[in-house]
């Protein structure tokens, strides 16, 4: 218990001295003082601090400089403010009336529901047994921040002597900086404080860019309900295919924003993303021409913490200046100039050129979501596709596509159909109304949107096609806030009709039409599958860690699957990992998983030493009984053997 108030003190501490400070002193530099609420003005400050702190981060690790400089962002931070005279601990004004306290109550059921999956962390049995939820993907990103916590650049910690590339770990830095300067190990980070902090500010986001729109608090506080809990209309498709339909979250081939915290920095992207959308608008309203500064660091760094959404603000920003330089706008274009030279580092600091890209496939996704077995498994409609293909009936061919179109995009958008419907009344009204509405507004709103609902229906991705639905979210949570802004329209019409009533009802059956994904996504996270480590192997682990150099390599046994829980605990890099998160990176591993066999068979001792592989890691019984005369035994065990290969 004392050590938990410990880790807590110390990580509050981090947030506030390294990133609301150094974030705050920015904003007082560049005379931004102006919020729609104090949630606003907290949300993007923090947002801001954790990206300016993660880019000096990569800064001066890709310099080689010593960690210990972090320390210079809080005390250059603060001798500003002195000399200022603004070093005074900010009031929050936060009154304890009905509505902020409505607010702060729904803030703290979604983050605690959106981290349910990963706020109990790993666990151990009675029998010291260790056991660690969505094992897969999160002991992956562990092995990240653990190799970014130890080597910079970093190589890929399931590919020992590549560089880690087509993976954005800005997040995975960050942490592994929070982890220098907390001293809280990546596991605890990863599992607890990173995604509880992420979750916070992905709410506070969508406060922040509701706040453009909606007046009333409830109605913004119920915009961060719907952002959390709305999901697809999949649970409905037992009344259509049968009460015997098995359906899934992601049946319409589109990830929903709220459960996506298995991957914190998922979340994170879209939350930069809804900061970016804020600060945009400021700008173009003329709010204070410091958001150029803020824009520019969020939109530029968005790649690196999520490259889908940096691909959607980056085709966004390039068309919007385009469309500004026929209309004279200087700040938009001195935006995309700053934004292009922060993204442009970053770019080619993750990405290998060639070995990812977009396939064109129009309708593909289409096709898949009705037709694929694990899917709506309605292969009669391949076959009329096929049929009207093979006539040239067009008219024929295009109805299909309409039909399945309507399904994905009705499935996929749920309550937030209502959104989609009120968006399109807002580009209508903008064109012919008189009212003061920005047409660069507008037109950036409707790109955006355009950007992430069009890519994934004409394109897959050339390492995993499935991915590409990962650009739909973007567009799903801004309609989920235009729903609560359509919603409160509605109200005060209905309010001055003298039938509120109707409005509250109305309400009522958006919350309980959201229910029935939301329960299944939190009793799904409540009994989701635990990956398990056994107490004898979790020793071999900690053992090979302290008992090795950060730069030591690993080569296991080629049957041991979902292999990085190994990198993860011992902090140390694989020869060769879980084949499946290496080819994720657009790497090939067929001719190095081949190598590996065959020096085990032939019991080729060079390739060890050639390869600057400290351990092996075999399964006991099926390991060449012949190591032992070659390398002497690190630790044998019931199920694993370790050897120590000896370089000289």
């Amino acid at each position: 218990m004392l050590n938990s108030l410990k880790e807590s003190f110390f990580i509050i501490s981090f947030f506030a001295i390294f990133l609301y400070l150094p974030s705050h002193c920015v904003f007082k530099l560049l005379s931004i003082q102006s919020f729609n609420s104090k949630l606003s003005e907290i949300g993007l400050k923090l947002g801001f601090g954790l990206v300016i702190f993660t880019l000096f981060s990569l800064l001066i690790r890709s310099m080689g400089i010593s960690q210990f400089i972090y320390w210079i962002l809080p005390l250059i931070s603060s001798a500003i403010l002195i000399y200022q005279k603004d070093i005074k601990i900010p009031k929050l004004k936060f009154s304890l009336s009905l509505p902020n306290a409505i607010v702060a109550i729904i803030i703290l059921i979604c983050v605690l529901a959106q981290t349910s999956l990963l706020i109990k962390g790993q666990y151990k049995d009675i029998q010291g047994n260790e056991y660690f939820p969505a094992a897969h993907d999160v002991l992956w990103n562990i092995s990240i921040v653990n190799e970014i916590y130890h080597n910079f650049p970093p190589e890929h910690p399931g590919f020992a002597g590549e560089p880690l590339k087509n993976h954005h770990f800005l997040y995975h830095l960050f942490l592994s900086s929070a982890r220098f300067i907390t001293g809280i190990g990546s596991i605890k980070l990863y599992y607890f404080y990173g995604p509880v902090f992420v979750s916070l500010l992905f709410a506070l986001s969508i406060y922040t860019v509701s706040s453009l729109f909606i007046k009333n608090l409830i109605f913004r506080s119920l915009s961060i309900f719907l952002g959390f809990f709305s999901g697809s209309f999949s649970y409905l498709l037992p009344l259509f295919l049968g009460s015997d339909f098995n359906w899934k979250k992601n049946i319409f081939l589109a990830d929903q924003p709220g459960d996506q915290i298995i991957n914190p920095y998922t979340v994170l992207g879209i939350t930069i993303y809804l900061f970016i959308f804020f600060a945009v608008h400021q700008i173009v309203y003329g709010k204070s021409r410091g958001f150029i500064v803020i824009t520019a660091a969020l939109a530029g760094s968005i790649y690196g913490f999520k490259s889908f959404g940096g691909v959607i603000i980056l085709i966004s920003f390039t068309l919007l200046t385009l469309f500004s330089l026929y209309k004279r706008n200087v700040q938009i274009v001195v935006l995309y100039l700053f934004t292009l030279i922060i993204f442009f580092p970053i770019f080619i600091f993750i990405t290998e050129f060639g070995s990812v890209s977009l396939n064109w496939a129009p309708g593909w996704i289409l096709t898949v979501m009705m037709t694929d077995a694990n899917r709506l498994n309605l292969p009669s409609y391949a076959a009329v596709e096929h049929y009207y293909q093979s006539i040239g009936n067009i008219p024929g061919l295009i109805k299909i596509k309409l039909i399945e179109f309507i399904i994905y995009l009705v499935g996929n958008l749920g309550t937030r159909l209502l959104g989609f419907l009120y968006f399109f009344i807002i580009v209508i009204r903008s064109i012919h109304s008189k009212q003061k509405i920005n047409p660069l507004w507008i037109l950036f709103l409707f790109i955006n949107i355009t950007i992430a609902l069009s890519i994934p229906l004409l394109f897959n991705l050339s390492v995993n096609s499935y991915d590409i639905m990962q650009f739909t979210p973007y567009a799903i949570i801004l309609f989920s806030i235009f729903s609560v802004v359509c919603l409160e329209r509605i109200q005060e019409i209905l309010k001055k009709k003298k039938i509120a009533f109707v409005g509250v009802l109305i309400i009522i059956a958006i919350i309980a039409l959201s229910i029935p994904f939301a329960f299944t996504n939190f009793n799904e996270n409540l009994h989701s599958t635990k990956g398990y480590i056994s107490k004898d192997e979790l020793e071999a682990l900690y053992l090979i860690k302290k008992n090795s150099a950060s730069s030591d390599i690993i080569l296991i046994d080629p049957s041991i699957s979902d292999s990085m829980y190994i990198s993860a605990i011992s902090e140390r890099r694989l020869y060769l990992g879980d084949t499946s998160l290496v080819e994720h990176t657009g790497i090939s591993p067929k001719k190095r998983k081949q190598e590996v066999e065959q020096a085990l068979k032939n019991l080729d001792i060079s390739f060890f030493k050639e390869n600057n592989i400290s351990f092996l890691y075999l399964m006991n019984n099926t390991s060449n009984i012949k190591l032992k005369y070659h390398f002497p035994i690190f630790l044998q065990q019931e199920n694993i053997i370790i050897y120590r290969v000896v370089r000289g």
